[in-house]
């Protein structure tokens, strides 16, 4: 081959070398100016979104408040109905140490007077029902029928 020949052969593989190289940096420079005008259209999108969050940042904050207010409210609603449970329960405990007594003066009253036998003693003794009616009022004492 021909030196002239060779040389035409370098020039052009250095011409297409030359212009690979541009057209590579030229795809690279439209790439970025692609990628940053996407990234500017995020972040406009991003901007006009940011009312939107605020509100329902706003809100969701509004709706903790509510419910720490509601917890509160709950929580004085429980420890009074605990207070209430609690005199409730003592309420009982106290009737049920009177209506005790209440029956040992009954038996008391039933042991001195002469006229409640002793068959009638020891049937009350066994009795185990309330000496109340609350329709009728007290039991009157035991007769010797």
């Amino acid at each position: 081959m021909s030196r002239t020949v060779v040389v035409v052969i370098v020039v052009v593989v250095v011409v297409l070398a030359v212009l690979a190289v541009v057209a590579a940096r030229l795809s690279a420079r439209r790439t970025q100016d692609r990628r940053r005008q996407e990234a500017e259209e995020i972040r406009t999108r991003a901007a006009g979104d940011e009312r939107a969050v605020r509100v329902q940042e706003a809100e969701a904050t509004e709706q903790e408040a509510v419910a720490r207010q509601a917890r509160a409210e709950a929580d004085r609603s429980a420890a009074a109905a605990q207070r209430l449970e609690l005199q409730a329960q003592e309420r009982g405990e106290h009737a049920t140490a009177q209506r005790t007594e209440q029956d040992a003066q009954f038996r008391r009253a039933d042991e001195v007077d002469p006229d409640v036998t002793e068959h009638r003693r020891h049937a009350a003794d066994a009795d185990d029902a309330p000496r109340t009616d609350p329709a009728s009022g007290p039991r009157p004492p035991a007769s010797t029928n």
